[in-house]
């Protein structure tokens, strides 16, 4: 209940106010819209966490805005291993010698045919732009799978597998950085878990 940290006396509660203040805020949930729309809509908004849907470019946007600020930004995918070189840390599509055909099934195929590669959670931790088209060309992300893997436990997300796998983005709420609303679902939940 209560322990001792550079000298001074924290309790759980009293240690994440003074280290992790930014857990007390809502978590906002930034996901692809499933009709793939620019419009970004509010589907649930309660005390503990914002989910919002919008289109892929709104997505990346986003997760630069807070990486500029110095903000954790949390990434959902559809980890397909066809496509990741665990030795070097690299995951693109465009990086492997595929036959013709040989690519990764849609958005639209996999949703039809219910084909999921698995699910997984990363922390993006930096990010390198084309300077041509100021796009991002790929994403560094932070794995949970130790040091072992990848490039000292890093990976680093090209533009393609980010574009054909992304499910979402996370962080802690931040009213400047949240994409503009630009119209509201008619479901509101305003009940706590």
């Amino acid at each position: 209940t209560q322990f001792t940290y550079e000298g001074k006396l924290y309790n759980p509660r009293t240690f994440q106010q003074a280290y992790f203040p930014e857990l007390t805020r809502p978590v906002t949930i930034v996901a692809l819209s499933s009709e793939r729309k620019a419009e970004t809509t509010l589907l649930i908004e309660t005390p503990m966490y914002k989910a919002l849907t919008t289109d892929l470019d709104t997505i990346e946007e986003t997760a630069r805005k807070l990486l500029d600020q110095g903000r954790n930004v949390y990434l959902a995918y559809d980890h397909n291993s066809d496509f990741v070189d665990v030795k070097t840390g690299t995951m693109s599509i465009g990086a492997f010698n595929l036959p013709p055909g040989g690519g990764p099934l849609t958005r639209e195929q996999r949703s039809h045919f219910k084909v999921k590669a698995g699910g997984h959670a990363v922390q993006i931790v930096g990010y390198d732009v084309d300077t041509k088209t100021n796009k991002v060309s790929q994403w560094k992300i932070k794995n949970s799978w130790g040091d072992k893997m990848g490039d000292a436990g890093y990976f680093h997300m090209y533009r393609d597998f980010f574009r054909a796998f992304v499910m979402s983005i996370s962080y802690f709420n931040d009213e400047a950085v949240t994409p503009k609303i630009q119209k509201l679902a008619p479901m509101q939940m305003d009940f706590e878990f």
